[in-house]
């Protein structure tokens, strides 16, 4: 009678540590959610703009959400892959070579966000090339951008024929993607562990009973 209430108390405990690391591992797995939620923004970010496409001195409509309600938003357009950024080089009658290269051009622009933290501003597009759009909230840090090609306008005068180009337009534009929850690795790893310990506890348990058997 007392082997046998010995064994009971030893089969309890293991029974109360298996149900301490089943609780240890529920928090695990719950806390790197709890811990990636953020108070804002509450909707994913989102942006879209009127057209992928334009000439020089065109303007496009850069739409964007996922900011706080009323804070000030940056929007910086910096421009690539065009004439803006070539490089310039001339040689003088005295045989010097001046050389002069040409930085991409960046302008910004300062809006504010709705109520609903979703802005809406007309972007002009002065230079040839592929136009970044960034729009930083100042106090979230929300970070959205969009691309746009911008055509220079003798040529796209030109181009009666420009819709075959229509299929870059979707290439041309992206859109800034949230990233929500934990990565899938530490998901697995903590997975991995809470496994581990509940084999532990289960061999804990198995080899209390052996012994005791094994006294007998």
């Amino acid at each position: 009678m007392c082997f046998c209430s010995e064994l009971s108390g030893d089969t309890v405990r293991v029974h109360r540590i298996l149900g301490l690391l089943v609780a240890a591992i529920t928090a695990v797995l719950i806390a790197p959610g709890v811990a990636h939620a953020a108070p804002y923004p509450v909707e994913p970010p989102a942006s879209n703009v009127s057209d992928g496409t334009v000439s020089d001195g065109g303007t496009v409509t850069f739409t964007a959400s996922g900011f706080i309600p009323f804070e000030r938003v940056t929007i910086t357009i910096s421009y690539g892959g065009g004439n803006s950024s070539a490089a310039f080089t001339s040689r003088r009658d005295d045989g010097f070579v001046l050389a002069a290269v040409t930085l991409p051009r960046r302008a910004t622009i300062t809006a504010t966000a709705d109520a609903q933290g979703s802005i809406s501003v007309e972007v002009p597009l002065t230079e040839v090339g592929t136009a970044t759009l960034m729009a930083t909230g100042v106090t979230s840090g929300v970070t959205i951008t969009q691309n746009v090609k911008v055509l220079d306008s003798d040529d796209s005068d030109n181009g009666g024929n420009g819709g075959g180009d229509d299929s870059d337009d979707t290439d041309d534009e992206s859109a800034a993607l949230p990233t929500t929850g934990p990565s899938g690795t530490p998901l697995l790893i903590a997975l991995a562990g809470g496994l581990g310990a509940i084999l532990v506890g289960a061999a804990l348990l198995f080899a209390t009973r052996s012994r005791r058997r094994g006294s007998l």
